[in-house]
């Protein structure tokens, strides 16, 4: 199975995206979740992350429009 993922070259980010940007650690407290339920997330097909180098990040922005989208839904890994 092919995981269609947004890669970017950290030197290529944007300045304003690397302050939008949440990591793995950021997203656990964020989603009240272990580190490796973070990674899970970040690392599924469904979930808006961007891959720059070999680490997985989420916008701000991304995650609160995911979080609406399954609003009074539950979403499996």
């Amino acid at each position: 199975m092919k995981i269609n993922k947004t890669v970017y070259n950290s030197e290529c980010a944007p300045e304003n995206l690397k302050n939008e940007l949440i990591s793995a650690k950021e997203l656990k407290e964020i989603m009240h979740c272990g580190l490796s339920r973070a990674y899970d997330l970040l690392k599924s097909p469904a979930f808006p992350s961007i891959v720059i180098g070999s680490r997985y990040f989420v916008t701000r922005t991304a995650l609160n429009e995911w979080l609406k989208r399954y609003e009074n839904r539950t979403f499996h890994l």
